[in-house]
C-alpha cells in the first residue's frame, strides 16, 4: 500500500489530476493520442526519475496507458479478470464510467494506470476530461505463490473500436521454474494458457451505450 500511494502521489504531482473541475484541462500537456486509440503511455525522464525515486518498477508491477476517446462513446469501461480452470474469464473487479453532466466522455484524452499488489489485486486509477477514479480488483486470496511470472503490456498504439474489449495486460504466474512468452491478444484465446497456475487480464472496452446500475 506504500508504493501504490508513492505511485498515486507521483502521477498526481506529475500529470497534475484534478477531480471533475470544469476550470482547467490537466491532460492538454500530456502524450495523448490524437486518434482515436488507446497506447502505452511513454513516460519523460522526469517522470521515470520520480518513479525511481520512489523503487517503483514501471516496467514490472506498474504501468499507463493513454487514450482518446471515439466519437459516439457514452460510457468507458475498466474490466479485471482470472481465467478459470475450464478457460472462462471470470471478473474480478473494474468500474463504469457513463457520461453526465459533470462527466465528459466522447472525444475526450485520458489515462490508465494499474499497480500490481498484495495478494494479485490491482490498483487502478483512471483519469478523463478533468475526473479521476480510483478503484481495486480482488485479491487472489487461495493461491499460495509463484516461482516464475511473465507480464505482457499492450506494446503499441491500438485503434479503438466502440464496444469491442481491447486486452492492455496479461499477467501469468506458475510454480514451475520455466516460463514462455505470452501477448495481450491472447485473452481472446484463453486456452493458450493451459497449464499455469494463475492468470489475469486487464481489458478496457468504450460504449456507445450508457451504464445501467443492475437493479438492487
Amino acid at each position: 500500500m506504500k508504493r501504490l500511494a508513492a505511485l498515486l502521489l507521483i502521477l498526481l504531482m506529475a500529470f497534475t489530476l484534478a477531480s471533475c473541475s470544469k476550470k482547467s484541462e490537466p491532460l492538454a500537456s500530456l502524450d495523448i493520442p490524437k486518434k482515436e486509440e488507446v497506447a502505452p503511455y511513454r513516460l519523460s525522464e522526469k517522470e521515470l526519475q520520480l518513479l525511481r525515486a520512489f523503487a517503483i518498477d514501471i516496467n514490472g508491477n506498474a504501468q499507463v496507458f493513454s487514450f482518446k476517446t471515439p466519437k459516439g462513446t457514452k460510457a468507458v469501461e475498466v474490466n479485471a479478470y482470472a481465467l478459470s480452470r475450464d478457460f472462462k474469464w471470470e471478473s474480478i473487479g473494474g468500474t463504469t464510467v457513463s457520461a453526465n453532466d459533470e462527466v465528459p466522455v466522447e472525444q475526450q484524452g485520458g489515462l490508465l494506470s494499474m499497480v500490481l499488489g498484495e495478494n494479485h489485486a490491482i490498483d487502478f486509477c483512471l483519469s478523463f476530461g478533468n475526473c479521476t477514479f480510483y478503484f481495486k480488483s480482488d485479491a487472489i486470496e487461495d493461491y499460495e505463490g509463484h516461482m516464475a511470472s511473465y507480464k505482457a503490456y499492450l506494446p503499441e498504439s491500438q485503434e479503438i473500436e466502440l464496444n469491442m474489449e481491447i486486452p492492455v495486460a496479461i499477467l501469468v504466474y506458475d510454480s514451475g521454474t520455466t516460463m514462455r512468452s505470452y501477448a495481450p491478444e491472447q485473452y481472446f484465446t484463453p486456452e493458450d494458457f493451459e497449464g499455469m497456475d494463475l492468470v489475469q487480464a486487464v481489458t478496457l472496452r468504450f460504449s456507445d451505450k450508457e451504464f445501467t446500475p443492475p437493479a438492487q
